[in-house]
């Protein structure tokens, strides 16, 4: 009995093996023919076309999720990323952002946006954006 047992979880081992082949023989196939179908895309429309679907889904999102949706996805993206370098890590990487944001818009602009303390705006208006220097897109 052990014997035909043991030749039962042999058989069954091996067509899942096989399966798990064809599962990934399947995936590759897909893998391959979406690369040629975003090349095909690419050739044809462009980057800016990327870019456009990019926007109109990031605004489907705001409009179906409301923006918190989006704070909190970055907030919880923000902790993984503390927790992967560390904290001398993740301030050495802010410290960093702070400085390419003052080599782009200047010195001014970071202090600005420091009187905010990271609430955004004006009082009354906490998501008004701060006026960037001209010339610095």
């Amino acid at each position: 009995m052990a014997d035909s047992t043991a030749r039962t979880n042999t058989s069954d081992l091996k067509d899942a093996a096989a399966d798990m082949t064809k599962a990934n023989r399947n995936r590759k196939a897909l893998e391959e023919a979406g690369r040629k179908g975003g090349e095909a895309v690419r050739a044809k429309y462009g980057p800016e076309f990327y870019r456009e679907i990019g926007r109109r889904g990031g605004q489907s999102v705001v409009k179906n999720r409301g923006p918190e949706y989006y704070a909190s996805i970055g907030q919880k993206g923000g902790i993984a990323r503390r927790n992967q370098l560390g904290a001398d890590g993740y301030s050495q990487l802010g410290r960093l952002g702070g400085d390419a944001v003052v080599q782009k818009y200047g010195s001014n602009y970071m202090a600005e946006i420091g009187k905010r303390g990271g609430l955004g705006g004006k009082e009354g208006e906490p998501d008004a954006p701060v006026e960037k220097p001209a010339g610095n897109e």
